[in-house]
C-alpha cells in the first residue's frame, strides 16, 4: 500500500513548476489578510428568497384551496330496510369517485 502524501506529490501537476517571487507570496498573503478583517456584510437576500418563497406557497395553496369544491360533511344515517330492520351506515365519497360505504351491524359481538 502505497503513501496517500506520495501519491499527492507524484500527481502534482505544478510539482516542477518555479516557486512565486516574494512579491507575489506577500500580495496574495496581504489580500487574504486583509479580506479576513473586513467586517461581514449585514444585509444578504437569501432570507428574503427564502421569505418570498413561503409567502408564494402559501398564497398559491390558499387560492387553490378557494378553487376547489367543497363537500358537505358525511354524519351517519340510518337505512330502514324492508320488513322494519334499522341498519346505520356511514358513506364516504372520494374527489376521483371512489365510495365507500361502512355498515354498522349494532348486533356484532367479539
Amino acid at each position: 500500500m502505497t503513501n496517500l502524501g506520495k501519491q499527492l506529490r507524484d500527481g502534482d501537476p505544478l510539482a516542477d513548476a518555479p516557486a512565486l517571487p516574494l512579491e507575489d507570496v506577500q500580495r496574495i498573503r496581504r489580500t487574504i489578510i486583509a479580506e479576513t478583517h473586513r467586517p461581514a456584510a449585514l444585509w444578504s437576500p437569501r432570507p428574503l428568497m427564502v421569505g418570498a418563497t413561503v409567502a408564494a406557497t402559501l398564497a398559491a395553496g390558499v387560492v387553490i384551496g378557494q378553487r376547489l369544491p367543497r363537500q358537505a360533511p358525511l354524519r351517519p344515517g340510518r337505512v330502514e330496510r324492508p320488513g322494519g330492520e334499522v341498519r346505520r351506515q356511514v358513506q364516504f365519497d372520494t374527489p376521483g369517485g371512489t365510495r365507500i360505504i361502512w355498515v354498522i351491524d349494532p348486533d356484532f359481538d367479539l
